[in-house]
């Protein structure tokens, strides 16, 4: 009997020893992730740290520091806005003014979770839950904290998503390019005067018969990198083809189009990539040579152009940039070409388009009165909306106007373009 005692003794010993290494290694592991998802947090890099944090959340679902931080990458994210609601309102039941992003032992959240809970509360329509978490970050936060003006924004654009107007009888959103989306992101659409030729800009998985990216990311951002499609529509059945992959792009690098002239006569894009001056470089690419090649677009080498796009036979020019003398943030400028081919010096297109915010992807409808573009000016009902203006008999821009609901809504929509007849409008949306 004695020795049968002995022997359970032991055992139980051993079960002890074995199951406080499992509890010292299992620790030891979750401080290890806790580190390296709180580094791409500091550095911003939310789409690669977005599955740790969830992991990481899953196994502490009452540390408010661990559900503030997951809550805010799944904000900055694609596709998982809505879902860091689900995490801030766990991170608000414990908040202290005392607060260090670089301390992985607090498990307290900073008064800052009441700003992004109200964003999280926009995304997901609730403008009077938001409005309420954005006073009393307001009220609470000392007067110079970073946050304080966007609480003051997002408070105006609570407000404007009750008076912007409600457009559902008269704009119908339709689901004739599903066959162009995917699980991954789509963006930057251009299309032909006649609506039957797309370029878009996409990171989804490259098909077959050509080089692979499956193995290949962008250090930035986690996710693919960025190539130009092309896609026509059958206008027999008015079906779009498969997006074919445009030679242009390549495997390393980002091609992103940030513009047209008239007819996808030409296309131009970017890298993302600044060169030494600060100043990112532009590329174009022709239809005449079934955009085949590139070259460098030199006009304007003193503006950082972000987007452009080119009407009137190739005669208007119309781009944003964040060139100083405007009006702050990007801003649109227009320029006219001269008789001896040569574009004349920008000119800002002044107040009543431009804002200190950000003005970007203009598109001039073919009559040459009609300039559609995005703003996530004071007048959005959230990031950037579509606003539209008329040009006068005198040759003057007057103030634009919200295109309304339900094209825009709380999220981004960008690169707004329309048909010749205007009834149908293509634009980038990442509505969730």
């Amino acid at each position: 009997m004695k020795q049968n005692l002995i022997k359970i003794f032991i055992i139980n010993l051993l079960i002890i020893f074995i199951g406080q290494n499992y509890l010292s290694q299992s620790k030891k592991d979750l401080r290890l992730k806790i580190e390296a998802a709180n580094q791409l947090f500091i550095e911003k890099k939310y789409e690669i740290a977005k599955d740790l944090w969830l992991e990481i959340a899953q196994n502490q679902k009452n540390n408010s520091n661990i559900n503030y931080k997951t809550g805010i990458t799944l904000l900055e994210s694609s596709n998982s806005k809505l879902k860091s609601l689900k995490y801030l309102k766990i991170a608000i039941k414990k908040v202290s003014k005392s607060y260090s992003p670089f301390d992985n032992s607090i498990i307290t959240a900073p008064i800052d979770v009441f700003y992004y809970i109200a964003k999280a509360f926009h995304y997901n329509n609730k403008q009077d839950s938001a409005v309420k978490y954005l006073n009393q970050f307001i009220s609470i936060a000392p007067k110079k904290h970073y946050l304080k003006k966007d609480a003051e924004k997002l408070i105006q654009q609570c407000e404007n998503y009750s008076l912007v107007n409600r457009n559902e009888n008269i704009h119908k959103i339709t689901n004739d390019l599903n066959l162009l989306n995917s699980d991954f992101d789509e963006m930057n659409p251009l299309v032909s005067l006649d609506g039957n030729t797309i370029i878009f800009c996409s990171n989804r998985l490259r098909g077959p018969k050509v080089v692979s990216n499956e193995k290949i990311f962008d250090m930035a951002t986690g996710k693919h990198y960025l190539d130009l499609y092309i896609s026509y529509k059958n206008i027999s059945n008015n079906e779009w083809s498969v997006p074919k992959l445009m030679s242009i792009s390549k495997t390393k690098t980002n091609e992103v189009g940030i513009g047209q002239s008239q007819d996808l006569n030409k296309i131009f894009f970017s890298d993302l990539n600044n060169d030494s001056k600060n100043i990112r470089p532009i590329k174009f690419s022709r239809k005449q040579q079934e955009f085949y090649s590139n070259r460098d677009f030199t006009d304007f080498t003193g503006f950082n152009i972000s987007s452009i796009h080119i009407s009137n036979n190739d005669s208007f020019m119309i781009f944003s940039s964040n060139k100083s003398g405007g009006y702050g943030g990007e801003d649109l400028w227009f320029s006219e070409k001269k008789e001896d081919n040569r574009w004349s010096k920008p000119v800002n297109m002044g107040p009543t388009i431009n804002s200190s915010y950000d003005e970007i992807s203009p598109f001039l409808h073919a009559d040459g009165i009609t300039l559609f573009y995005s703003s996530n000016n004071e007048k959005s009902i959230g990031g950037h909306d579509i606003f539209v203006s008329q040009k006068d008999k005198d040759n003057t821009w007057p103030n634009a106007e919200n295109l309304g609901i339900p094209i825009n809504t709380v999220f981004d929509e960008k690169y707004f373009s329309t048909s010749i007849d205007g009834t149908i409008g293509y634009y980038e949306s990442n509505n969730e």
